[in-house]
């Protein structure tokens, strides 16, 4: 509760003088200054009380100060270098093979194509992200002109020859078709473990593959068991067997994840045996990888870290 000061006057007079009628004033005090700087410090602890003075420990909110690169135009093979710095985050990352990365540094980098780099700092559930576009100009191969093809001399034509009547041969008998054999079925191996270092792992198979057709997340692998400490980092693994009859199937971090995951997305064969390596950093309970083929989910994997 704030309290209201009232002051009747600064000249510090005593009751008895107010009493006193027609009395000559008296001289002011030396204790004045003192009154007056009393009354001063007083004011101020209840304006700060009150709200008057600001905060001055208020936490710095997450911001992306700066996020650059010493080029944005190279030529083939160059190299570039990054540079950012990132303050009130919990959590930084740049995507395209970079990885994790501290709140403040530098990186150099030699990418083999045009590239788009995406800065994402994390603090809670809040998220700020910057962006760079690296163009990569190539120069292509110089090709030699193809020499035109001289002519080549005309040959007169020869009176080719009457054919003879030929005898029309005899139909031979069509064979009768032979049933068409059923595709083998084929087999992608033993399913993961259901708990891998004390972490719980689940796979779910959402869309029924075709006849002959498999696909199975044989395994799962951790550099470090459960319960892991939130912000930190560890290596995950897996593998998968398919046989789809599709050459190439995609991975990537499902929206009900709660852990980052670095690379979040990457190929795998369609036809054979893949094993995927990422990094996670732990924010919450889960990582929640999706096997697709196009937009069609064959597999789910979850991995718990708590």
């Amino acid at each position: 509760m704030c309290l209201r000061l009232r002051h009747d006057g600064i000249r510090g007079v005593s009751r008895r003088e107010r009493r006193t009628t027609g009395a000559s004033p008296s001289p002011p005090r030396r204790g004045l200054p003192r009154i007056l700087w009393s009354t001063a410090v007083a004011l101020a602890l209840l304006g700060s009380a009150c709200g008057l003075v600001d905060n001055l420990n208020k936490p710095e909110d997450l911001s992306i100060r700066h996020f650059t690169a010493s080029a944005t135009q190279i030529a083939t093979g160059a190299s570039l270098t990054l540079s950012w710095d990132v303050d009130g985050a919990e959590a930084v990352q740049i995507d395209n093979g970079v990885g994790i990365v501290v709140a403040k540094g530098t990186r150099q980098l030699r990418p083999e194509g045009s590239t788009t780099f995406v800065l994402t700092a994390h603090k809670g559930t809040s998220t700020a992200t910057a962006t760079i576009h690296v163009t990569v100009n190539g120069i292509g191969p110089t090709t030699s002109p193809t020499p035109s093809p001289s002519p080549s001399p005309s040959i007169a034509p020869q009176p080719s020859p009457s054919p003879s009547p030929s005898s029309s041969p005899s139909p031979s008998p069509s064979p009768s078709p032979s049933p068409s054999a059923s595709p083998a079925t084929k087999t992608c191996g033993p399913a993961a473990a259901a708990a891998v270092r004390g972490c719980g792992v689940t796979v779910a198979y959402p869309a029924k593959l075709g006849e002959g057709q498999c696909l199975t997340v044989n395994s799962a692998e951790l550099a470090s068991g459960c319960p892991a400490a939130a912000n930190t980092t560890r290596e995950v693994a897996f593998t998968v067997t398919a046989h789809t009859g599709a050459g190439q199937l995609d991975w990537r971090r499902s929206g009900d994840s709660t852990n980052l995951i670095l690379p979040d997305r990457g190929t795998l064969s369609g036809d054979g045996a893949t094993r995927v390596v990422f990094n996670e950093l732990v924010l919450d309970e889960t990582s929640v990888i999706e096997i697709v083929r196009g937009s069609q989910v064959l597999a789910q994997l979850t991995i718990k870290s708590r």
